[in-house]
């Protein structure tokens, strides 16, 4: 169905109402919500955090690595890692991060009582790893992975390899 012109001797002055005049405000709607429908689904999630995690050969765990406060209201949907191309030397090992959710005063977050927002972790085992890949095994805690306004989220890097000098972390939402 595609939007048609509405014909002005339809709606000349004085000509009767005719179905026909209906029957193409109805179609030329439907085929507006169509349109609407399709653009707010392809829109509705979005990236709200990336960071990308330079000089981490200095370490194999860390804690507070980057801190974001959130600013509206979101449903995590996604949290990717993805390594750059200098996997060729790494040939063991898991990268592994973990986000925590913390609440906060006016004096910030306490990240002490934080909690995580996975079930399972998102990782990247370095002995099947290629350039470039990106974690897809992660799995959401539901009620954790809502955050609000005013809450924190804090990244921490549970496993890496390591040689592994950086990578990449984002986050994906959708509003709620």
């Amino acid at each position: 169905m595609a939007f048609s012109s509405i014909s002005s001797a339809l709606i000349e002055v004085g000509r009767p109402i005719l179905k026909s005049l209906f029957q193409t405000i109805k179609d030329n709607q439907d085929d507006l919500n169509t349109r609407v429908t399709s653009v707010e689904g392809s829109a509705s999630k979005a990236r709200f955090f990336s960071t990308t995690v330079l000089g981490a050969s200095n370490f194999t765990t860390a804690t507070g690595v980057a801190q974001v406060r959130i600013d509206s209201s979101i449903d995590i949907t996604d949290v990717i890692i993805a390594i750059y191309d200098d996997t060729t030397a790494i040939t063991s090992g898991t990268l592994e991060v973990d986000i925590v959710k913390a609440t906060g005063s006016g004096d910030g977050p306490d990240f002490s009582t934080s909690v995580s927002i996975f079930t399972t972790k998102p990782s990247i085992d370095f002995s099947t790893a290629s350039d470039y890949d990106e974690s897809s095994n992660q799995v959401l805690n539901a009620t954790n992975a809502a955050v609000v306004e005013g809450d924190y989220i804090q990244l921490n890097v549970t496993a890496k390899p390591a040689a592994l000098g950086k990578f990449f972390v984002y986050c994906i939402g959708e509003g709620s």
